[in-house]
């Protein structure tokens, strides 16, 4: 009978899999241990020899060789958050182990918080919260608002997909960029596809959801974000080593119709002393797009339905395969 291992930290432990999702699981699947802490887990000299399944989340390190030595009978890593990036090598598959991931279940949280915050973009709300705070009264804010308006989307992975189908509720034209899109699927989802240029000039609001690789670092800088229009918008729920920011920070300081919406910066959160925290057209939050406290669970939920897959035939519906990764905006997006 497969044997599994809870390899999790406090307090994701927790909130991914709660005590009702953790019963269950081991009940299809008896535990070798109680759940352990990842320092626990990989101590020097430990060897977990019975171990065919790690059930993880956020924290797991890195797994080259020395440390999957200590569970020579591991068979499938179910990692119960989003990104693979921290602990994924090619030992990995190299040993035949699978590896599946809740990564469509974190999707769903980002693209909520991403929708909102382009509706909010789009009626400018928070600029119209601050003129009222200070002026006490109305005071006219120019916005494209949220009919015939245009959001440009930049990648359509996992999160990308369910943002656009939340546009879908809205009166607005959407552009999308995806290289790896072909032009036909583009069609059936009623999307223009556009080049990068384009898609910045035209795009009352713009949302980034590429994956962050050497060559998509720093990608968005001066000649992009400069061809936004009047009273745009600019979301990054993604990964702030996307954007240049010390060109973002110097446009925004040229530009005050301007908005940027950042969830994520490089580094996080940025230094005390960097101007963003001082940009009234810059509205920073604290990576808080993906899944939070309660949200969590719903990743231990599709764990659970990975697991009863798994030891009922073999069959995993999320497995992510190592040609997957250079295109995916699953491997670069935890939160």
């Amino acid at each position: 009978m497969t044997t599994g291992c809870f390899v999790v930290d406090e307090p994701f432990a927790g909130q991914v899999y709660p005590d009702h999702i953790r019963e269950q699981i081991s009940d299809l699947m008896p535990m070798s241990s109680d759940p352990l802490p990842t320092a626990e887990a990989f101590a020097p000299g430990v060897v977990h020899r019975d171990v065919e399944v790690i059930l993880s989340t956020w924290g797991l390190p890195r797994l080259g060789p020395e440390r999957l030595d200590q569970f020579p009978s591991l068979r499938l890593i179910c990692h119960g958050a989003g990104s693979i990036a921290p602990f994924v090598t090619p030992d990995i598959w190299e040993r035949g182990i699978r590896i599946t991931t809740a990564t469509d279940a974190n999707a769903v949280p980002v693209a909520e918080f991403t929708f909102a915050t382009i509706i909010y973009a789009l009626k400018r709300v928070l600029r119209h919260r601050e003129t009222y705070r200070l002026a006490r009264k109305r005071v006219r804010v120019d916005m494209p608002g949220a009919y015939q308006s245009t959001v440009g989307l930049v990648s359509l992975g996992s999160i990308g997909r369910l943002v656009l189908d939340r546009l879908k509720s809205l009166d607005v034209r959407v552009l999308v960029h995806d290289p790896f899109v072909q032009q036909e699927v583009m069609a059936d989802l009623g999307v223009e596809s556009v080049d990068l240029p384009t898609l910045f000039a035209r795009s009352n609001v713009v949302s980034l959801h590429t994956p962050l690789t050497d060559e998509t670092r720093g990608m968005f800088g001066a000649d992009l974000l400069g061809r936004l229009p009047a009273n745009a918008s600019l979301i990054n729920t993604a990964r702030g080593g996307l954007i240049d920011e010390p060109a973002l920070m110097r446009l925004a300081q040229e530009r005050q119709d301007l908005d940027f919406y950042l969830d994520v910066t490089d580094p996080e959160p940025p230094d005390e002393s960097s101007t963003l925290y001082t940009l009234e057209n810059v509205f920073l939050t604290p990576h808080i797009a993906g899944s939070m406290d309660g949200e969590c669970a719903r990743m231990g939920q599709m764990i659970l339905d990975e697991i009863t897959g798994y030891v009922r035939d073999g069959s995993l519906e999320h497995e992510v395969f190592p040609q997957q990764l250079p295109i995916s905006a699953h491997a670069g997006v935890s939160r």
